[in-house]
C-alpha cells in the first residue's frame, strides 16, 4: 500500500482474471497503482471474506483498463494483504509484483519517457543517444526530503532502449537509478507503460558526475557510444551497480567487499572475454581461473588475482598499485580487516583509506574505459571538483 506517500498513478481495470489455490479462476474489477516512491500494486475487491491462503502466489493475472480497453498483465503478483469490510462485505486484496504491463509495444516507438528514482539534476541536461535526442528533467516533491522519491524524468526521442543511460547515470551518482515506470508512445499516444515496483531508500548524496544538468549531459554523450560498445565484453551494467551498492551501503565492511567484488568482476570479464585468456575449468564446469602456464605433469598453473588485475589495467593504459588485496583476503576469510588481527579498536578507521585508494581507482578504471574526460568528484573529496584524467 501506498501509505504516507503520494499516489502518482492508476489504471482501473476489469475483468481480471485470478487463480485460486485449488485451481480455480475468478473474475473481478480492480486499479494498478503506483506511488512516488516507486512502490506498485494491485487491488482488487472480492466479494465475501478472504484469506491470503486461499489465493495462489507467484501467478499471471490478466484484464483491461476501463474504458480505454488496454491489455493488462500483472506478472509474478502475490498475495500480500486481504482486508475484509463487514459493512460492505468485501475483501481488499492486495496483490505485489514483479512486473506489470498496460497496453502493448507499438510497432515502431516514437518515444519513451522512463521515471527515474534517486536521480538528481540541477539545470537542463539535453544530449544526444545514439543521434536522438534525449533530456533529463527533475521532478520536485515540494518539502519532500525523503531519499528514494521518483525525481527525474528521462525523454528519448524514437525508440531507444533507457537502460543504458539509466546505468551509465548509476555511475554519474554512485547511486542505483531504477525506472519503476516507463511509458512508450506511439505518436502522441502511450501504447505501453511498464511497471517494476523499486521502493528502494537509496540516495544519490556523493556523486562522481556534478549534478549540474550541462555536465550530466557531457559525461552521458561521452559515455554512451564506449558503454553500449563494451557493455558486453565487461559486463558494465555488472560492475557499475556493484560500485553504486558499495557507496550506498551503510557498513563498512560491506562497501569495502562490494568494491572488491567489482575488482574480481572487473578482472574475470577482462581475462574472459576481452584478453581470451585459457580458462581453467573445474569439473562442474565453472571457470577456476585462467591459465598462465603448465607446471610439472602438465598441471596448470595460473594468473594470480593481482596479475590479472595489473594485465587488465595495462591493456587500458592505466598503472597503479593495488594494496587492497590484503584487507580483501581477510575480510572474506575472517569478516574482519587486517587491522582488527592488529589490534585495531575502530574497523573504519582501518579500512576508510584503503577505501579511499580503492574508489579511486574504480574511478579511474571505469572513466577510462569509457573515454570519459571532464569534471569529477571523488568520494572522499566531494566538494572539490576535478579534472579528469
Amino acid at each position: 500500500m501506498a501509505g504516507e506517500y503520494q499516489i502518482l498513478e492508476q489504471w482501473d481495470c476489469g475483468g481480471l482474471i485470478f487463480r485460486l489455490v485449488d485451481g480455480t479462476t475468478s473474475s473481478t474489477d480492480g486499479r494498478v497503482l503506483i506511488d512516488v516512491r516507486g512502490h506498485a500494486w494491485l487491488e482488487m475487491a472480492l466479494p465475501g471474506p478472504h484469506m491470503l491462503a486461499t489465493l495462489a502466489k507467484d501467478q499471471v493475472i490478466v484484464g483491461t483498463t476501463i474504458p480505454q480497453g488496454l491489455q493488462v498483465e500483472v506478472a509474478g503478483a502475490m498475495p500480500s494483504r486481504v482486508t475484509f469490510d463487514s459493512n460492505t462485505g468485501l475483501s481488499v486484496v492486495v496483490w505485489d509484483f514483479i512486473e506489470a504491463k498496460i497496453g502493448q509495444a507499438p510497432a515502431s516507438p516514437t518515444g519513451t519517457v522512463a521515471s527515474l528514482k534517486c536521480v538528481r539534476v540541477l539545470g537542463p541536461c539535453a544530449f544526444k543517444y545514439a543521434g536522438r535526442l534525449c533530456r533529463l528533467d527533475a521532478i520536485h516533491h515540494q518539502a519532500d526530503r525523503r531519499p528514494g522519491l521518483i525525481s527525474g524524468r528521462l525523454t528519448i526521442d524514437g525508440g531507444l532502449d533507457y537502460a543504458p543511460v539509466s546505468c551509465l547515470l548509476t555511475l554519474a551518482q554512485r547511486c542505483l537509478i531504477g525506472a519503476p515506470m516507463v511509458k512508450v508512445h506511439d505518436g502522441p499516444n502511450i501504447a505501453l507503460v511498464v511497471l517494476r515496483p523499486n521502493a528502494s531508500p537509496y540516495e544519490a548524496g556523493n556523486p562522481l558526475i556534478p549534478r549540474d544538468g550541462a555536465k550530466l549531459a557531457n559525461f552521458l554523450e561521452q559515455t554512451l557510444p564506449a558503454f553500449q560498445a563494451k557493455s558486453a565484453g565487461y559486463e558494465l551494467g555488472r560492475l557499475i551497480e556493484y560500485y553504486g551498492l558499495s557507496v550506498q551501503n551503510s557498513f563498512g565492511e560491506i562497501k569495502f567487499i562490494l568494491a572488491s567484488v567489482l575488482m574480481e568482476a572487473f578482472k574475470f570479464f577482462w581475462a574472459k572475454n576481452v584478453a581470451q585468456k585459457t580458462p581453467d575449468l573445474k569439473a562442474n564446469g565453472l571457470i577456476r581461473g585462467f591459465i598462465k602456464s603448465y607446471g610439472k605433469k602438465g598441471k596448470p598453473v595460473n594468473y594470480t588475482f593481482e596479475e590479472l588485475l595489473t594485465e587488465a589495467c595495462a591493456s587500458l593504459n592505466y598503472s597503479t598499485t593495488f594494496t587492497f588485496v590484503e584487507d580483501r583476503n581477510a575480510l572474506f576469510h575472517s569478516g574482519a580487516p587486517g587491522g582488527h588481527q592488529h589490534g585495531a579498536t575502530s574497523t573504519w578507521a582501518a579500512l576508510r583509506p584503503e577505501l579511499v585508494t580503492l574508489y579511486r581507482q574504480i574511478d579511474d578504471i571505469l572513466l577510462t574505459l569509457l573515454g570519459y574526460a571532464g569534471p569529477i568528484l571523488r568520494w572522499d573529496t566531494p566538494d572539490q571538483e576535478d579534472a579528469f584524467p
